[in-house]
């Protein structure tokens, strides 16, 4: 760190007055959650989960925890906005070792990323869905589907609520998804012009940042190779002459607006529901 009169250059070479280096240094970061690819993750608390709140307290089993500002919430009142394609990836285990099957291959997970706002504070939010989480938010989007020609996803207000699964000795929490209604039972809409506005701008980003995470992360369903890897090793095959490996990537099967479901042959078990809901990849 190098004065010159009243300016000091910090790290990155950037210019900053004297007397600000502390503060600037002291709130770093704010603001910038979710810049360079990092998500804005909304967490399920499990009972050996370790995410810490704002106050130093763990958050509690059977609980959402919102990464940015480290909070918890019993249920959200939320506007879903972005739910990916389906893909599959490898969920590590807590030692970072990679999950094997019995017949010692690579296990992988059929995965959709579900994107949203938190109403309360016009937050935005990422969740992963695999395993048992899938099913409610496959029913979920069909519930909406019949609106969709009239009214937008977003424009649909829903609680996120968690319920509670048991198999065996083990215990987990499912995400609930349940669209709003009046005492009449009707479905309720956001009607805030400015709001709906705000949602609507934020789709593209979004949808840009769940691509760019599955293009990272997303693996072939048998072997486990990262597809960008396996793309670059069939080129290079293609080139040399030599017999390109064998694609085992399922087709797909369905127009690109509905909700994907896996193959007909994906197995759930509930083995693929990590205990504690951290990025799975």
């Amino acid at each position: 760190m190098t004065k010159s009169k009243d300016l000091v250059t910090v790290s990155g070479g950037l210019s900053v007055p004297a007397d600000l280096v502390e503060f600037y240094k002291e709130n770093a970061g704010i603001g910038s959650e979710n810049l360079s690819g990092a998500m804005p993750q909304l967490k399920i608390n499990e009972s050996n989960s370790h995410n810490e709140m704002a106050n130093g307290q763990e958050a509690p089993a059977g609980t959402f925890f919102y990464s940015p500002t480290k909070e918890k919430f019993e249920t959200i009142k939320a506007s879903i906005m972005v739910i990916s394609r389906g893909f599959y990836g490898i969920q590590k285990n807590e030692d970072g070792s990679l999950p094997k099957r019995e017949d010692g291959s690579i296990k992988t997970d059929f995965t959709q990323l579900v994107g949203g706002m938190i109403l309360e504070n016009s937050q935005p939010f990422v969740m992963f869905a695999s395993g048992t989480r899938l099913q409610n938010m496959w029913n979920f989007g069909k519930e909406v589907k019949p609106f969709t020609r009239q009214v937008p996803m977003f424009s649909f207000e829903v609680e996120l609520g968690l319920e509670k699964v048991k198999q065996g000795s083990r215990v987990w929490h499912v995400v609930t998804y349940k669209v709003m209604r009046d005492v009449a039972g009707q479905i309720k809409l956001i009607g805030d012009r400015e709001l709906l506005g705000m949602l609507k701008l934020g789709i593209d980003s979004m949808k840009d940042m769940f691509e760019g995470f599955i293009e990272q992360n997303e693996v072939d369903r048998y072997t486990g190779q990262p597809l960008k890897e396996k793309a670059v090793s069939d080129t290079f095959n293609a080139i040399a002459g030599e017999p390109v490996a064998e694609d085992h990537t399922e087709p797909e099967s369905q127009p690109e607006e509905k909700m994907q479901e896996p193959p007909a042959d994906y197995s759930n078990d509930g083995q693929s529901d990590k205990v504690a809901d951290d990025v799975p990849f």
